[in-house]
C-alpha cells in the first residue's frame, strides 16, 4: 500500500511540473507560407524610381519585431524587362507572435551591385486573402502577396502604427542646438484614469527629413488614444500628457507633431484581432 501511494505522488508532481512548464501556446512558432505574387505599376511617374521597364526580383526577410536584425528568408527569381512582373513564388518560415515579414525589392545590375530601391514590411499574420503592400512614396506601384497558416500567429490583440511619410518636416531641421529633438515617441493608454504607456520610438528627423522609421506596438483593446512626443531620448511616460493625442482606430492619419507650426507625420494604424485571421483551411 506504502509503494503505491508513493507512486502515485511521483505521478502526481511529474504531471503537475509538465503542466507548469508545458510550452504556452500563445507564444510558440507558427509555420508560414509566405506568397510573392507580384509587384505593380513599378514606372508610375510620380514615384519616379524607374525610368525604364526593371529588372526585379524579391528579398524576402523575418523580424522579430519589426525594427531591425531582419535575416533573410530566400529571394524570387529576377524577372526583366517588366513593369507588371509576377513571380508567384512561396517562402516558409516559423514565425513567432507579433514578429513582421519584410520585402525589398531589388533592380539587377549586370555590373556594379543590385540596387535596392524599395522596401515593404508586414506583420506576420495568416490571411484569408491576398494583400497589396504599397512602396513607400507612390500610390499605385505595390507588392502583391499572401500569408497563409494552418493556425493563427497572432493570439493577443494589439495595435501596429506605422509612418507613412511627413509633411514641412523642415521646421524640425537641426540648427545646431545642443539638445536637438528629431525622435518622434508613441504613447498609449486604454483610457483617460490611466496613464501613458511608452511604445516606443516611432522616427527619427534629421535635416528636415526621416531618416529612420519603425513599426511600433502594443497590446490592447480596441479603444484608448495615442500621444506623439518629440524628444531626444525615451520620454517619461508622464510627459506624453503633453504631446499631439490620436484616438486609436484604424485608418490613416496626419498627426501634427507637438509644438510646430506645420510639421506633421502620416501615420498608419492597424489593429490586429485573432477572430479576424483564418487559418487556411
Amino acid at each position: 500500500m506504502k509503494t503505491n501511494f508513493v507512486c502515485f505522488l511521483m505521478l502526481f508532481f511529474c504531471f503537475s511540473f509538465s503542466f507548469l512548464y508545458a510550452e504556452n501556446p500563445q507564444e510558440k512558432e507558427v509555420d508560414l507560407k509566405i506568397k510573392v505574387i507580384s509587384a505593380h505599376n513599378l514606372l508610375d511617374k510620380d514615384w519616379g524610381i524607374f525610368f525604364k521597364k526593371p529588372d526585379t526580383y524579391v528579398e524576402v526577410l523575418y523580424s522579430l519585431d519589426g525594427k531591425k536584425d531582419f535575416k533573410k528568408i530566400g529571394e524570387t527569381k529576377k524577372i526583366g524587362n517588366e513593369d507588371n512582373p509576377v513571380w508567384n513564388e512561396t517562402f516558409k518560415i516559423k514565425a513567432s507572435p507579433k514578429s513582421f515579414i519584410g520585402f525589398r525589392l531589388y533592380d539587377k545590375d549586370l555590373i556594379s551591385k543590385d540596387d535596392m530601391v524599395a522596401r515593404v514590411t508586414t506583420p506576420a499574420v495568416a490571411s484569408k486573402e491576398a494583400k497589396s503592400l504599397y512602396f513607400s512614396g507612390s500610390k499605385f506601384a505595390h507588392l502583391r502577396i499572401h500569408i497563409t497558416s494552418s493556425e493563427p500567429v497572432v493570439t493577443k490583440k494589439y495595435w501596429i502604427l506605422d509612418v507613412l511619410g511627413g509633411e514641412s518636416l523642415k521646421e524640425l531641421e537641426d540648427k545646431g542646438e545642443k539638445d536637438s529633438k528629431d525622435q518622434v515617441h508613441v504613447g498609449y493608454r486604454t483610457n483617460t484614469k490611466e496613464e501613458f504607456q511608452y511604445v516606443g520610438e516611432i522616427a527619427k528627423i534629421h535635416n528636415g527629413k526621416i531618416t529612420a522609421n519603425h513599426k511600433v506596438s502594443i497590446e490592447g483593446p480596441k479603444t484608448g488614444v495615442f500621444s506623439f512626443l518629440l524628444a531626444d531620448k525615451k520620454p517619461d511616460p508622464k510627459l506624453f500628457d503633453k504631446g499631439t493625442l490620436l484616438d486609436a482606430k484604424t485608418g490613416e492619419y496626419e498627426v501634427r507633431l507637438p509644438k510646430t507650426k506645420h510639421a506633421s507625420l502620416k501615420i498608419k494604424v492597424e489593429y490586429l484581432d485573432p477572430s479576424s485571421l483564418v487559418p487556411k483551411k
